[in-house]
């Protein structure tokens, strides 16, 4: 029983990705930062740490359409100035803060947060995002959440919008 729900879980992730490689295909890919941990309390941009090559979040970025920014580095998760960000100069800046505690600061003020960075491309054309949840924070089986919500913000043309319902 449990070796058939694998295998339908399999199956029905295997589809999701080859939806969103189909989606994808033949689209420019932007040059993607993935900032995983960073002290959003402070107003500095500081102890960033960034998705580096060789993780999963490195093979997400590949298959959601994109190119990991963060590639002249040997660690999976360097961490990075201000400055090292303005050097690397990503296309899409995404910023994982996995759940927000009461009295926090927002979203949208994280996101303001890299407003100072205005040199940086992604900062430039308002391609800083920031996603709130667990899901994208650690490999597992809820990592096809998180590939298709950043195919979905790299490439919004690329999928119809979803009705309201």
């Amino acid at each position: 029983m449990a070796d058939q729900r694998a295998t339908a879980m399999l199956s029905r992730f295997a589809a999701r990705t080859k939806a969103i490689g189909q989606a994808v295909e033949n689209k420019p890919r932007p040059r993607v930062l993935i900032c995983i941990g960073r002290d959003t309390e402070s107003d500095q941009l500081a102890g960033m740490y960034m998705a580096g090559c060789n993780n999963f979040y490195d093979e997400i970025i590949r298959a959601a359409g994109g190119v990991n920014a963060c590639t002249d580095t040997s660690v999976a998760y360097p961490q990075v100035s201000a400055e090292g960000v303005i050097q690397l100069n990503p296309d899409v800046i995404i910023d994982l803060a996995g759940q927000l505690k009461p009295g926090s600061k927002t979203a949208a003020e994280i996101a303001g947060q890299w407003d100072r960075l205005r040199t940086v491309s992604a900062v430039r054309e308002s391609r800083v995002y920031v996603i709130v949840s667990n899901h994208a924070m650690r490999p597992g089986p809820r990592y096809i959440r998180f590939q298709e919500e950043l195919a979905r913000l790299l490439h919004p043309e690329a999928f119809p919008k979803r009705p309201v319902v």
